[in-house]
């Protein structure tokens, strides 16, 4: 009987001796300001959204302290009832609008008000922005949360951050070939959307993990065994060419962008994906009017921050512009970047065809986390 006491006694002290040195080694890795937070989790509507009240440092490109809010935002907290004399701009985008790579207070559309309400913009009206960007999204992502989540806030504009470099291979099942997120297809010159992620075993064995892991994610000792395995960070860039670029050795003329939107298309998955991704920006416009036709869409070109800087009022002179009507998958005949356009092409009323890109605060598209 004494021998089992004692057996049991043994096990109880080398139980708690390991339940006190995680405790101590918790607590040291939070003193050392250590963190590498999983800012995404699976999402059946998408693929991927960002997890609700995640916080922590974000250092694999940049340097900054990221805070998801309650609603599952890379913003501020803000209520879903838009308040009274508030002018609400509503901003979709990928990694741009994201910005982890940047503190909050310096990302474009949190400079936006400012900038708005120094003109006059909106009548004197509180200008306000809600930022649903997500890194990783293509145009076909940014419509359905459109559809599905930024009309319970009531925007006065919505703002299409549309990034040439590679939103267009993002729309493209064929070129992007990353599985377990949506995808857009043509026929007969229609949209059909491809849910068919959301039953694949491998999606769903990662939305069950993440619901298992929850309660882990915000342990460091978890953070510190995810950053272990993840290894060389630049072997995760969600950027396709730039992983294929870094494992070939190939030089880049400039990391992050697909050369191939720069010329015109020369292989019909080019085409297609081009094809595809002038329908989702007009069907992005035209859910616009047909919810509210008082809500404008615009879309914002990648010099836009310079152009701010000169004369943050001239978004406002442009707002009711429209643009030159010829079809996104036309700009590479510029021979030029689609980004280079003059700030008259900044934005449209009218869901017009020529897409263009945001910048956040002059960021390069950001790295993902391997998830788990």
């Amino acid at each position: 009987m004494s021998t089992n006491s004692s057996w049991i006694k043994n096990l109880a002290l080398a139980g708690a001796s390991i339940v006190v040195t995680l405790l101590l080694a918790e607590g040291a890795l939070r003193v050392a300001g250590f963190s590498y937070p999983n800012f995404w989790q699976p999402d059946p509507l998408t693929g991927s959204r960002l997890r609700p009240g995640m916080e922590g440092w974000q250092r694999d490109e940049g340097r900054a302290f990221v805070k998801i809010n309650t609603q599952g935002l890379r913003d501020r907290e803000h209520a879903v009832a838009k308040p009274a004399g508030t002018y609400r701009i509503a901003v979709l985008g990928d990694s741009y609008a994201e910005a982890m790579q940047v503190d909050l207070e310096r990302t474009f559309w949190s400079l936006l008000p400012e900038k708005l309400q120094s003109c006059g913009f909106a009548g004197g009206k509180r200008v306000e922005t809600v930022n649903f960007g997500v890194s990783g999204y293509g145009t076909g992502h940014e419509l359905l949360t459109l559809r599905e989540r930024v009309w319970p806030y009531s925007p006065d504009m919505v703002l299409l951050a549309f990034f040439p470099g590679n939103d267009v291979r993002n729309n493209s099942r064929a070129l992007e070939g990353e599985k377990g997120r949506a995808y857009f297809s043509l026929k007969d010159g229609k949209l059909f959307l491809d849910t068919a992620f959301r039953d694949d075993p491998e999606f769903v064995a990662k939305q069950h993990i993440a619901a298992h892991r929850a309660a882990l994610q915000d342990l460091r000792l978890y953070q510190i065994l995810r950053r272990v395995r993840a290894g060389n960070i630049a072997q995760h860039f969600h950027n396709a060419p730039v992983a294929a670029a870094l494992a070939s050795g190939a030089k880049l003329t400039e990391p992050g962008l697909d050369e191939q939107v720069f010329h015109e298309p020369r292989e019909p998955k080019w085409q297609e994906a081009w094809d595809i991704t002038d329908r989702l920006v007009v069907a992005a416009g035209e859910c616009c009017r047909r919810r509210d036709r008082s809500t404008r869409m615009h879309r914002c070109a990648h010099g836009m921050r310079k152009a701010w800087a000169s004369n943050p009022c001239s978004i406002r002179k442009s707002a009711c512009s429209t643009w030159a009507r010829r079809p996104a998958s036309k700009c590479w005949r510029s021979r030029r970047r689609c980004s280079a356009r003059p700030m008259r092409s900044i934005c449209s009323s009218t869901g017009s065809r020529t897409p263009s890109k945001a910048s956040a605060t002059g960021t390069k598209p950001g790295t993902r986390s391997p998830q788990s």
